[in-house]
């Protein structure tokens, strides 16, 4: 792929003209600012990235996409400069890269990654037809579903990356229809690759243009500063807890000054004023830290200003660390960071994976060995007294190895180093929050304890079913996007999965209690309470609290993971008799799987107890039309609700964010 002319060579006037120097500068600073007052943007300042609920002011998916933004933007415009290329040509690729960072993650759900997981457990139950792997084909390209695997795939899935490559183009083919431009396939496709490849869920082949490498990699520049901030905000760590090189990532290191600060350092002209500004930028540091010391004893008001400050630190760190992203390669300035160095020792590790045919030198025999202590110290129960000291230990030995071996930039080889340490092993649960409670008693609370995990999980599953099971009730309006009017670009099943994504955290909790309050839909809390009353010979709470593994006796390489919420579901449809949603599995065209290796799982929750009563129901039951007795609700009230709670999302959060943003870009 051509990187200069990759995005370019399809975009021409309505009159077939190609555009000048000029005129791409004005299209994609046109493009932006419409990016910015979009509802598709506006709409995830109001989903959460890694918490579930917006709480002290941690970061949302709409902050992160606008930190994507400058740092991709950054990125791409120093590359053109290292190229050679035109002050204006590296603003045109700045700002192209920049349009990429606002769309990468318009795709994302309620809930954060729980939401994400949820709404692809439900899609995986659903076979990948053909017909399913030729709208994805139409959708993403033959390239990109070639890397997928989709010739092979067995099951849909759900990947936030590919919503949002979709609401991006779509934005990008609408933008261009109104102000004049008229685009061929490459240009649409150059956007879909460049949102598509920012995530290496599914496919982990490197982007190839220069602005879509530049968002892959500002991705990871900005989330990981910000996720460590939330860290220190939710109090799962502290300050304290930080090396000084860690806290540096955050802009408090007293002894680091940022290329801001020495501009402004070296621009004075005595030694007494380069003394005092030194110790003001250190104390002003050290004060911040003593706040953070402090957050939970602090009145709201100067908590969230506190916030605020450390959010602007956190900014000017990612433009810091995003000008260490470039590392000399044959006498080119290549736009890397080193992340490839990184991703395979933590593939080699975690995932057991190394690439074929890949002889493996003696540094990576070392990175690896390194790597995996590092990982063994992350497991250790959070109880064990010299955890953090081996955790600490073992990290320093990884950065410094990386520094050492690979030359890596010091603040980089922390970044990447700091993912894994905090990040990483807080999302796996290998990192808790540690309080007391009023009696003086530890309690420890997991990401998934503090997400409410199961419990918003279960509302992405009831809620993807019902609709699923009542397609007729999606607004026409939304249905029109994908489905009629000759865009028959979804099928059912990732219709749904589009129309539960396109909700806010407060949109899907008012759908969902709309649902229950019509009893269309059996809450979490009501499905346990009837199965414990249908089983009280098993402790049905316990069983349903985490998720389960599950072993094929016939090959015990064979492992199957069931959610904690499958296995309710499961249980619960089979025991009690009703369905968890009302009209499910009573259109044959409409039918729901049943759960994979959910009997297994009953079978090991019988035997594990020594249950003498044994299920005689079978998987029958779940792919009958179950009769459900619910309350008799007619369309129009249903449809009513339905709109009634997109409008008022609309109303009282998107739209008042976009009249926000305006009122911010007036006042420039």
């Amino acid at each position: 792929m051509n990187e200069e002319l990759s995005f370019w060579d399809g975009v021409e006037k309505i009159n077939g003209k190609k555009l000048s120097a000029e005129e791409r500068l004005q299209f994609c600073e046109d493009f932006s600012q419409m990016l910015r007052t979009s509802p598709e943007l506006a709409k995830i300042f109001f989903n959460t990235q890694v918490y579930n609920e917006i709480v002290n002011d941690v970061t949302t998916r709409g902050a992160h996409s606008e930190g994507v933004a400058i740092v991709a933007e950054n990125l791409a415009s120093q590359k053109a400069k290292f190229d050679g290329k035109s002050e204006i040509d590296a603003k045109v690729s700045g700002l192209l890269a920049k349009t990429l960072g606002y769309m990468h993650d318009l795709g994302h759900t309620p809930f954060g990654h729980d939401g994400e997981g949820a709404l692809g457990n439900e899609m995986e139950r659903f076979e990948a037809t053909q017909d399913y792997k030729t709208k994805r084909k139409v959708l993403f390209g033959e390239e990109y579903t070639r890397q997928a695997g989709d010739a092979d795939v067995e099951t849909m899935c759900y990947e936030h990356n590919e919503t949002s490559a979709i609401i991006g183009s779509k934005l990008l083919e609408d933008f261009a229809q109104d102000n004049g431009y008229v685009l061929n396939e490459q240009a649409i496709q150059y956007i879909k690759t460049g949102i598509l490849a920012h995530s290496t869920s599914r496919v982990g082949e490197e982007p190839k243009g220069v602005e879509q490498k530049a968002v892959r990699l500002a991705d990871k520049v900005a989330y990981i500063p910000q996720d460590l901030l939330d860290l220190l905000k939710q109090s799962v760590i502290s300050i304290d807890d930080l090396s000084p090189e860690e806290q540096g990532l955050l802009g408090l290191n007293e002894m680091q000054l940022t290329d801001r600060e020495k501009e402004m350092y070296d621009g004075l002209s005595s030694e007494a004023d380069k003394k005092q500004y030194l110790e003001q930028r250190a104390k002003s540091k050290q004060n911040l830290k003593e706040q953070l010391r402090n957050i939970n004893s602090m009145p709201e008001k100067i908590k969230i200003n506190l916030f605020k400050q450390l959010d602007v630190k956190v900014a000017e760190m990612q433009a810091e660390i995003a000008r260490k992203c470039f590392v000399m390669n044959n006498g080119e300035m290549k736009l890397d960071g080193r992340k490839s160095v990184v991703d395979f020792f933590d593939k080699a590790v975690n995932k057991g994976e190394i690439p074929k045919n890949h002889e493996i030198t003696p540094p990576e025999v070392e990175g690896i060995s390194l790597f995996n202590k590092m990982r063994k110290a992350q497991k250790m129960p959070m109880t064990t007294p010299d955890r953090q000291t081996k955790v600490n230990e073992t990290s320093k030995a990884y950065s410094q190895f990386l520094q050492e071996s690979y030359g890596m930039d010091p603040m980089l080889a922390t970044l990447w180093v700091t993912k894994a340490k905090y990040q990483d092993a807080f999302i796996k649960g290998e990192l808790s929050r540690v309080s007391q409670d009023k009696e003086g008693n530890i309690q420890t609370e997991t990401l998934s304890d503090i997400n409410q995990k199961n419990d918003n999980g279960w509302k992405m599953k009831t809620t993807f079913q019902f609709f699923y099971s009542n397609i007729e009730q999606i607004p026409e309006e939304f249905r029109s996007k994908y489905q009629g009017n000759e865009r028959d670009l979804y099928t059912n099943q990732q219709l749904v999965s589009a129309f539960i994504a396109s909700f806010t955290n407060k949109g899907l909790n008012e759908l969902y209690n709309g649902l229950i309050d019509r009893q269309l839909v059996i809450s979490r809390d009501e499905a346990i309470s009837q199965l414990q009353q249908k089983r009280p010979d098993l402790n049905i709470q316990s069983i349903v609290a985490e998720d389960k593994k599950w072993k094929n006796p016939q090959n015990p390489d064979e492992i199957h993971k069931v959610s904690a919420n499958d296995v309710l579901e499961f249980l619960y449809e089979e025991n009690v008799g009703n369905a968890i949603v009302s009209g499910k599995n009573q259109n044959p065209e409409r039918n729901i799987p049943p759960i994979q290796h959910a009997i297994a799982v009953r079978d090991g929750v019988n035997a594990t107890r020594n249950v003498e009563h044994q299920l005689n129901q079978g998987v029958e039951l779940l792919s009958s039309a179950i009769d459900v007795s619910r309350t008799a609700v007619s369309s129009r009230d249903l449809q009513g609700m339905v709109k009634a709670v997109m409008d008022k999302q609309k109303t009282s959060e998107i739209q008042q964010h976009i009249s926000e943003v305006k009122k911010t870009d007036e006042g420039r």
